[in-house]
């Protein structure tokens, strides 16, 4: 198997927004040709190569934090641990008078209320940002799931637009997306099965 042909066709024929949140790490192997799945042989030399290989390199998941993370490994990590966020989309509003739509949800934790991961999880967790507007990290009962909630507002206009949602960890000085952004707002509303509701100013 050709691991960087696959990796090849696998980008070629995703969205940018899968794109924008996969990222392979490429060690380079002493033999020219990768091992084979089934080449058990291989495996003790595969891991010496993988331990030496320096991943330094100048390759970035998402470009806006070029110059930030240095380490290709840390900022894997930062993305993967990010992704243990999700947003939960409950209802779409639309307000005639002032053509704007609203996404009201809230932001949910893959990890279980009352354990050590979570509170690990939230104690690493400075804030949110929805498009430009922050949300610090609210008091929460260590024994319930972790909820957000959140309401996105776009203009009519600009409903086709990216909408970021992302966290900041307080060992990180750049916000990560959270798990499935960014997306667009279009795509949401597609994703959403009841119909949108009116509602008066």
């Amino acid at each position: 198997m050709d691991g960087q042909k696959a990796w090849k066709t696998f980008t070629k024929t995703s969205s940018p927004q899968t794109n924008a949140r996969a990222y392979r790490l490429s060690p380079h192997f002493r033999d020219s040709k990768e091992p084979a799945l089934d080449a058990v042989d291989k495996i003790d030399s595969m891991s010496e190569d993988a331990q030496e290989f320096d991943f330094r390199q100048p390759h970035r998941v998402n470009t806006r934090v070029q110059g930030f993370i240095s380490d290709p490994l840390t900022e894997v990590a930062l993305y993967l641990r990010a992704s243990l966020f999700y947003f939960n989309l409950e209802k779409i509003e639309h307000l005639a008078e002032s053509q704007i739509t609203s996404f009201v949800g809230s932001i949910h934790c893959r990890l279980y209320g009352g354990t050590a991961p979570l509170d690990l999880l939230l104690d690493k967790t400075s804030e949110f940002k929805i498009l430009n507007s922050r949300m610090p990290v609210p008091e929460t009962d260590p024994m319930n799931p972790f909820r957000l909630p959140i309401t996105i507002n776009i203009s009519s206009e600009h409903l086709g637009r990216m909408v970021d949602l992302e966290v900041l960890f307080n060992d990180s000085i750049v916000f990560v997306p959270i798990s499935g952004f960014p997306c667009s707002t279009r795509d949401l509303i597609s994703a959403f099965d009841r119909p949108l509701e009116a509602r008066a100013q």
